[in-house]
């Protein structure tokens, strides 16, 4: 199913989205012979323009952390002139012609753009440089139109954008091998969570809350209990009189209960990634792919301390003010940060792709990431971890290193012996 037509209130309104690209150097040039043109912008990463000209509907999109699928053999005039005259240039200027209607420029220097003039009865895309123009196809002259049609529902770039990816790889435009290499990872991460998963079940079967429990019980009562079950047990208890061992064993018995917990809660946001993995199929995994080496603490190149807790989702905690700021500035927007509210100390971020968006079992499992991670002592206490996107994060200026503005906050309460 071809996604509708970009009206042109709605391009409008997506505008300050897909001005993201401005000071992007445009790296490849690519266009697909089911009428597909490909633009890759690097701008910190990789960013793909794609043009779908394919008729009854025109429909452009905006995919962050990608890159354009491989050249075909084939090539027609006006790719060629773009990977000859404009690679390598950086894009100065996007704006709307909206004299014309649905008329899309992106200006590479004065009087050097690429026009995509995006009539459904008329699709084009012309490349002017100087005196030298090229088009797509045969061109009609511009006329000024008045276009005042009012959408229903205005869309949204960065989700319907990523709707086309996951449909271009799925319909069987993308080639079989770009398939293949999905599939393969596809079982890959399945099989690795599957491990995990089982990981975690046996440890929660090995489990022995209620032994430390039942250990405690009777030392502290003077009761007999077998000593050859509990001989590992004993070899752990401390010198001290039989009431302090007791008091060891429900202290031990309370922290493994809490790490009990924290594991039934991963070995559930597993068992849904395994699921949302199997009804997604490739397209799954294409939405959650990401280039290697754009991990966030090799951005940086700070020792910061990092994780993943989700097949596709990583944690960075800064050690320092110093790494804090450093994350911050290479984070992406979309990213999540989160602090202990009102106290000062280590910030973390969750490196995660653009459309996820963390269930409460995840949201919880970074905010425990971050509390176990606080140097003072905060055991059997309940602490408000803060966290919002990075886009909402400002340093403060003038300020102590490390300081930050933060807006649309939301708050988890966490204990800092989970």
């Amino acid at each position: 199913m071809q996604i509708k037509a970009w009206s042109l209130k709605e391009m409008q309104k997506n505008l300050a989205s897909l001005q993201f690209l401005e000071g992007a150097r445009l790296q490849k040039v690519v266009y697909h012979p089911k009428k597909i043109l490909f633009l890759e912008f690097y701008k910190t990463e990789s960013l793909l323009f794609a043009l779908d000209l394919r008729q009854p509907h025109f429909f452009y999109s905006l995919i962050p952390s990608t890159k354009a699928p491989k050249k075909n053999k084939k090539d027609i005039p006006i790719s060629l002139y773009l990977h000859s005259h404009f690679v390598g240039k950086s894009l100065k200027l996007i704006e709307i012609a909206s004299q014309y209607g649905r008329v899309l420029r992106f200006h590479f220097a004065e009087d050097m753009y690429v026009e995509f003039r995006l009539y459904p009865k008329d699709l084009n895309v012309h490349v002017k440089k100087e005196a030298k123009s090229i088009f797509w196809q045969k061109p009609r002259e511009l006329e000024e139109v008045e276009d005042n049609f009012e959408p229903k529902e205005y869309r949204s770039l960065e989700k319907l954008s990523r709707l086309w990816w996951d449909q271009f790889h799925g319909s069987g435009v993308a080639s079989s091998s770009e398939k293949k290499d999905a599939e393969k990872d596809l079982q890959k991460k399945i099989k690795k969570l599957e491990k995990q998963r089982d990981s975690l079940k046996e440890d929660l079967q090995k489990d022995r809350v209620s032994d430390w429990q039942l250990l405690g019980e009777k030392l502290i009562s003077g009761q007999e209990f077998d000593l050859e079950y509990f001989a590992d047990f004993l070899k752990k208890l401390p010198e001290e009189g039989n009431v302090e061992k007791a008091q060891f064993c429900f202290e031990k018995a309370k922290r493994l209960k809490d790490k009990k917990q924290g594991k039934e809660e991963r070995l559930k946001a597993i068992d849904a990634e395994i699921e949302s993995l199997h009804s997604g199929g490739v397209k799954a995994i294409v939405a959650s792919s990401k280039s290697k080496g754009d991990d966030l603490q090799k951005r940086t190149g700070a020792k910061t301390i990092s994780k993943n807790i989700a097949n596709d989702l990583r944690v960075h905690i800064g050690r320092s003010a110093k790494e804090n700021m450093a994350l911050l500035r290479k984070a992406k927007p979309w990213y999540l940060w989160m602090h202990l509210k009102d106290l000062p100390g280590n910030h973390l971020f969750v490196e995660k792709n653009k459309n996820r968006e963390l269930n409460q079992t995840e949201l919880m499992m970074a905010a425990k990431e971050l509390v176990k991670f606080k140097k003072e002592k905060l055991s059997g206490e309940t602490y408000p971890v803060q966290y919002t996107e990075v886009r909402f994060i400002r340093p403060i200026k003038g300020d102590k290193l490390g300081r930050v503005r933060v807006q649309q906050e939301q708050v988890l309460l966490v204990r800092s012996d989970n």
